[in-house]
């Protein structure tokens, strides 16, 4: 299905016309902003904040846009002034945080550079301090932000799947609609009825959200997948010492989504042309309410109930502070007010429909995308409410310690899904590569703590003694 990610979004939401949907309620916080900007004192804290990425297709003055949210963060904290700088993510910041150059506060989605080498600040005795309990937040993103030394991040904003349908497809092809507590064995029945050969053109039953990279994670430095916990898998045992991706579960789960794109059942890259189902992203929803509104008729419906429950994809966008900052505790204040407190959410919400990061937002988050495109009333954009709350899987912050674990895995992926060899096969030698070569991970561990070490020595973090608690990955 054509869509655009977290990461695209703005490509297209200013011209489809509904971000500024709620332009009074923006106008009014702009003349709120200029009015009460505080100049500021001599002798204020400066923190430099590197925002979204992708704001920057907003366009020439998405800076002045940041800024001026930021206006009400800056009017309660006087003494702290917030430069945005330019965005960053995928780990860039990493290298300019040894360096000592790096934003106080800044937002990304790749996690390990960051927790191997002590980057960024543990957040935990902070959120205790303030009282701040996890459960303000997606429960699947805070199992991706925080092990078990510490809670390192915290989300920008929530990211989830649910399923869209084309009715209009069930409709011509004599199928009856789903009942939302299916199980994923009926939605595997209804895809395959939903495919089909017309005119020399395929028509698939189903678009999974990139399934085939996040089936283990293995698209880039990921290495929890959601496509393995839905079934009850894991790529590596609650020790984080021996790689089970040749456990029962696992097999199972790339088997069953192998067989899909095998029969030729998933794939395609737009619904309106040539697929009935597609998980489909809640940062996508300015594609729907534009580009499906009066091609067919379609609906949001939750996804399907895995072996493990129900459960959906979730992206990990988070913000963190740099562990060398200066002003640990500002940028503390600055990081809470974008992530636990609400009114950045409802700044983003409003004006730009992005959703909220906390998760009592969202029924509040329907409403206004609902206010903004009247059509979303009559599609149960509701769904993505629960998936918010207690449905997300998202995982980031495990990796292995050898450079060739994460090529071994794909090799079997792609051998399995070439059908070169089996998949059980393929997961069992590749779980005994793995764990073969990882024994030799605590000498290159070794190794990068030395230099991680000489590296703090010459850019010594000047914030709280948490910056060093290890964190356990």
């Amino acid at each position: 299905m054509a869509r655009f990610s977290r990461r695209s979004l703005l490509a297209r939401s200013t011209s489809a016309g509904l971000v500024l949907g709620t332009a009074g309620w923006l106008t009014a916080c702009a003349a709120g902003s200029r009015s009460a900007h505080p100049t500021a004192a001599s002798g204020a804290i400066e923190l430099s904040y590197a925002p979204w990425g992708q704001w920057q297709m907003a366009g020439a003055h998405w800076q002045n846009f940041v800024k001026q949210g930021l206006a009400h963060f800056e009017q309660a904290n006087r003494g702290i002034r917030v430069n945005v700088v330019a965005p960053g993510g995928g780990g860039g910041f990493a290298p300019s945080i040894i360096a000592g150059s790096a934003p106080d506060v800044f937002e990304d989605w790749v996690m390990p550079p960051y927790l191997s080498q002590k980057l960024v600040l543990n957040l935990e005795p902070y959120l205790k301090r303030d009282n701040l309990p996890l459960s303000l937040w997606s429960p699947g993103q805070m199992h991706a932000m925080a092990t078990e030394s510490g809670v390192w991040f915290l989300p920008c904003y929530i990211h989830v799947d649910t399923m869209i349908i084309n009715l209009t497809d069930l409709d011509n092809l004599g199928v009856s609609y789903p009942d939302p507590a299916w199980t994923y064995v009926e939605a595997e029945s209804l895809y395959r009825r939903a495919t089909w050969d017309k005119g020399g053109k395929h028509h698939f039953g189903v678009a999974l959200d990139d399934m085939g990279g996040r089936m283990l994670g293995t698209a880039s430095s990921d290495t929890r997948a959601y496509a393995l916990e839905i079934f009850g898998g894991s790529v590596m045992d609650a020790s984080r010492t021996v790689c089970t991706i040749d456990d029962p579960r696992v097999v199972q789960a790339v088997t069953w989504f192998d067989q899909l794109y095998w029969d030729k059942v998933a794939g395609g890259s737009n619904i309106a042309t040539n697929c009935t189902f597609a998980e489909f992203g809640s940062n996508s929803l300015v594609t729907a309410f534009t580009q499906y509104r009066s091609q067919f008729k379609w609906t949001f419906f939750p996804i399907p109930r895995y072996p493990a429950g129900p459960k959906c994809f979730e992206a990990t966008d988070y913000h963190a502070i740099n562990a060398t900052t200066k002003h640990a505790n500002e940028a503390w204040a600055l990081l809470r007010f974008l992530s636990a407190e609400p009114y950045w959410s409802r700044y983003c919400m409003r004006s730009l429909m992005r959703t909220p990061s906390l998760v009592s937002l969202w029924p509040e988050y329907v409403s206004v995308v609902e206010s903004v495109a009247p059509q979303a009333k009559s599609v149960n954009l509701q769904w993505y409410v629960p998936a918010a709350q207690h449905w997300g899987v998202a995982g980031r912050t495990f990796k292995y310690e050898h450079p060739q674990a994460i090529q071994i895995i794909n090799n079997a992926l792609g051998a399995a899904m070439d059908r070169k060899e089996g998949v059980s096969i393929a997961l069992h030698s590749a779980a005994q590569q793995v764990n073969a070569i990882e024994k030799n991970a605590p000498v290159l561990a070794a190794a990068k703590a030395k230099q991680v070490s000489r590296a703090h020595r010459l850019y010594p973090t000047r914030g709280p003694a948490i910056a060093s608690v290890p964190p356990g990955v």
